[in-house]
């Protein structure tokens, strides 16, 4: 597989002008589409398989004339303290507003408060329905206008007046989330990569996926039943793995730039290894939001699959227009101090190599090729042909290059010599790569070698023996000190979100109303008003529809239920039943003493049905519970009923997928291990701020209650897979190090350094993104966004970047067991890109070596590198790297 996406990353740099048109035109294509698109249907929230459901068909069926999904708002009055609705001037003044609110084209029926049972016990308030021809989603600006003036009439006439209801949704002002989103990931992304240029790749390339992907889903809704709701997720999620995507690829690119290679060579690794890396977290994402298809709801389902072409898209513009891109400022978008021009004088750079260092008594900036050692080189001979054989190393083979030298006492088996990590030096760089030492130990002594002559042999030598002496115990001895340690971080971490994780314990669910809107909002006045007056279930009621077709007197029938209705614990009042016109089916509202998200409430519910064989005894008919109030606890319930499958799928599945990836039973395990502690603790600190109060001012949260249904799941999906990808990216290297030839503790360590930077600006843009939508005022879009954010930071920092690598260094080579039964059978695939790494950059030491090798003995210039060469440049001995199964 990384073969074949680095042949794409190649061909894509070197084709990246029509690559880039390509990309160019489908989002014309579109834009085209989804502005000649048919408008978006409305929102579908059935439930199919639940009494509410059911319900609501019947309903449908019984009463044609009754739109069960039409728009509704409740207007209440309030009159002054000491005062009544009832005095004779705001009798009128109420009176007036409801006769203009009758007068609106889409208004069907408006309720008087003095003539159907509107006005409270106390005198003190009143409220009057106005039920819409049209869905809420339907009722235009006009008619939420007429609610608007009629309020005033009466607020004219001394009276409080709020409304409330769905009608009143109106579309707030959009884009404000996104715009704060891009702009977070924009600074982070600036910080993290040092340049304008490489900064605004991944925020380009992450637009264009978005835009073509809500684009095409307008242009698909009215075929597919897409609602503006269910392309948030989509919005959303293709921002942030758009962005991180693009990075992950755009960070390998540099690093192998800084390597050495060529910008084609170095879009070829990127994408054949960073590109694999994508490709499979991808996959498990999209694994993770497909499985929300065991649910069973049709609108969880469609904001899955949306959010699926959002990721894929993504993928899709990692692996061809982000090497495109950087095809056309390939140097650009390196770190700003990598040109020489901007390198100060007599400095070595950091990525300078061995053949550019010079000696201190040497011309600046003088290639090693060039120079001489007049004291001690014999005429002709270049410091590039001078062997350890002249610097009285008794057990070297003369005239060895000093690329191919090796230290066969000191080094051990499968160690190459770029691998041996020195105390001022990077570990695993190259020794091609690696820059001199300002200083020269005062303990090495050689007879060929003076203390006021510090040559580049010298340097050689010293760095060979510190080698050795690292290597006799040292590194180890320093990995047994660092075993506590790794125990205690991972010790730590598990402990936190065990901590926060308790709070989920308590997670309640529920479909919060006006409740949960700021107190600023008349939606929130009017449901207090409302609550004050008439009781805090008044905003919740409870519609049941009494089938009475195979009763004999279906009149007494209806009534029999309703009274026994009456009569349950925790019934506050019933209304009058209502017919249909064939006299077969009545229906009437049943409020509860509770608030509609009160616990108490879903207990009623489910007690009302459970006593339904009893009531209904001998009256010939049957009743069924519907309502917002029960749809939203029938949905609650639903929800929590597929949760344990649809973990037990997307786990099952993304574990058979790592096992894939990594060849390992281990690490898939602790892979699925963490991304469950970092979510219970997500759902902890959400049942901590919107549930419980803890620091809910600070993120703009005025009411608590129960948290949205859909919020678990939704949490679950998205943050199983994105883990995935930190786990994917940060191990991939791990794994890349140790099949590399390195012991499992330093492929760890090797790993992540080599990824932890990028994993990090990589969480804090996905954080970035989701904690923007905190900042709006949608309840559920509010408490997805930080829940999502808070989950990413969890899993990142504490899981990935602490907690994994511990495991990993204690388990050492244990985490890449496999068993040999799986082994035959689990297909390989080079994640790592191993074979595309084969044939490393040529250093410039050593083909300026091959060069005046060739000059002096009249010899072809050679082209290829030795095997030695390769080894002492690039740290892989030739038949010394592990495979994949090792």
């Amino acid at each position: 597989m990384a073969k074949l996406l680095a042949r794409l990353g190649r061909f894509s740099f070197r084709r990246r002008l029509p690559v880039l048109l390509v990309w160019l035109l489908v989002l014309a294509g579109a834009i085209v589409a989804g502005l000649t698109a048919p408008a978006a249907p409305d929102d579908d929230f059935s439930m199919p398989g639940t009494e509410s459901q059911r319900t609501f068909e019947l309903m449908r069926q019984r009463f044609p004339g009754l739109a069960a999904d039409a728009g509704g708002a409740t207007i209440v009055f309030v009159a002054p303290k000491g005062a009544s609705v009832e005095d004779e001037r705001y009798r009128t003044a109420i009176t007036t507003a409801v006769e203009k609110l009758g007068g609106g084209e889409q208004v069907a029926m408006v309720g008087d408060p003095f003539e159907g049972g509107g006005v409270s016990d106390d005198k003190s308030a009143a409220y009057a329905s106005v039920m819409y021809k049209v869905p809420a989603s339907k009722v235009t600006v006009a008619s939420r206008d007429q609610i608007s003036a009629a309020a005033e009439s009466a607020r004219a006439a001394g009276l409080t007046v709020d409304a409330g209801g769905d009608a009143l949704e109106a579309p707030g002002p959009g884009g404000i989330a996104e715009l704060v989103a891009i702009s977070l990931a924009a600074v982070i992304l600036l910080v993290a990569l040092g340049s304008l240029v490489a900064a605004g790749l991944p925020l380009l390339t992450a637009l264009l996926g978005v835009g073509v992907t809500m684009l095409s889903l307008l242009a698909l809704g009215k075929t597919f039943g897409l609602s503006q709701t269910t392309t948030t997720l989509a919005l959303m999620l293709g921002l942030a793995v758009g962005i991180d995507y693009a990075l992950f690829v755009l960070a390998r690119y540099r690093e192998e730039r800084s390597a050495g290679r060529t910008a084609i060579e170095a879009v070829e690794v990127a994408t054949g290894t960073a590109g694999s890396a994508v490709a499979f977290a991808g996959l498990t994402v999209v694994i993770a939001l497909a499985g929300l298809t065991v649910v069973g709801m049709p609108m969880l389902t469609k904001m899955g699959l949306a959010a699926v072409a959002a990721v894929v898209i993504a993928v899709l513009i990692a692996l061809t227009l982000v090497p495109a891109v950087i095809g056309f400022v390939p140097d650009r978008v390196l770190p700003r101090r990598a040109p020489a021009d901007r390198t100060p004088p007599n400095r070595t750079p950091p990525d300078r190599t061995l053949a550019d260092q010079t000696l201190a008594d040497q011309t600046p900036n003088q290639p090693l090729a060039d120079q001489t050692l007049p004291d001690r080189t014999p005429p002709n001979r270049t410091l590039a042909d001078q062997t350890l054989a002249d610097q009285t190393l008794a057990d070297q083979t003369p005239n060895q290059p000093l690329a191919d030298q090796t230290l066969p006492d000191r080094t051990p088996p499968n160690r190459t010599l770029a691998d041996q990590t020195l105390a001022d030096q990077t570990p695993n760089q190259p020794l091609a790569d690696q820059t001199l030492p300002d200083r020269t130990s005062p303990n090495l002594t050689s007879p060929n070698l003076t203390s006021p002559n510090r040559t580049l042999a010298r340097r050689a030598l010293e760095r060979l023996r510190r080698i050795g002496d690292a290597t006799d115990g040292s590194c180890a001895a320093a990995h047994e000190r660092q075993r506590p340690v790794r125990k205690s971080i991972a010790i730590l971490g598990f402990l936190v979100l065990a901590a926060l994780a308790v709070p989920a314990l308590d997670l309640r669910l529920g479909m919060p109303g006006d409740e949960a809107r700021p107190a600023t909002t008349t939606q929130r006045r009017a449901y207090d008003a409302l609550a004050k007056a008439f009781g805090p279930g008044f905003n919740g009621p409870l519609m049941i529809v009494v089938d009475a077709k195979g009763a004999t007197d279906p009149q007494s029938a209806v009534s029999a239920i309703a009274d026994k209705v009456g009569k349950v614990r925790g019934m506050a009042s019933v209304s009058p039943p209502q017919f249909n016109e064939a006299g077969d089916t009545a229906l009437f509202e049943a409020v509860p003493t509770t608030a509609p998200t009160d616990a108490a409430t879903q207990t009623l519910v489910r007690d009302l049905r459970a006593a339904r064989p009893g009531m209904v005894a001998g009256t010939g008919a049957t009743f069924h519970v519907t309502g917002t109030t029960a749809i939203n606890i029938d949905l609650s319930a639903k929800i929590q009923q597929a949760l344990m499958l649809y973990l037990a799928t997307v786990v099952g599945l993304a574990v058979l997928l790592l096992l894939v990836v990594f060849r390992s039973i281990l690490v898939p395990l602790k892979a699925a291990l963490g991304f469950l502690l970092s979510v219970l603790a997500a759902l902890g600190a959400v049942v901590l701020v919107f549930q419980r109060g803890v620091a809910a001012g600070l993120f703009g949260v005025e009411q608590t209650g129960p948290i949205q249904s859909a919020v678990p799941i939704f949490t679950i999906g998205v943050v199983f897979g994105l883990a995935m990808d930190y786990e994917v990216f940060l191990v991939s290297r791990m794994r890349e190090a140790y099949i590399n030839g390195l012991d499992p503790r330093a492929a760890v360590e090797t790993g992540l350094r080599r990824s932890s930077r990028v994993v990090i600006a990589a969480a804090l843009i996905m954080m970035a993104v989701f904690a923007g939508f905190v900042t709006e005022q949608d309840p559920f879009i509010k408490m997805l966004g930080f829940s999502l954010a808070a989950a990413v930071c969890f899993d990142a920092f504490v899981v990935r970047l602490a907690i994994v690598p511990a495991v990993m260094a204690l388990l050492g080579r244990r985490a890449w067991w496999l068993p040999r039964g799986l082994d035959r059978i689990v297909p390989r695939v080079d994640v790592e890109g191993t074979k595309i790494q084969r044939k490393p950059p040529e250093s410039a030491m050593l083909a300026a070596a091959r060069g005046e090798r060739a000059a002096t003995r009249g010899e072809p210039q050679q082209t290829q590198a030795t095997p030695g060469e390769r080894a002492a440049a690039h740290g892989e001995w030739a038949g010394h790297t592990r495979s994949g199964d090792e």
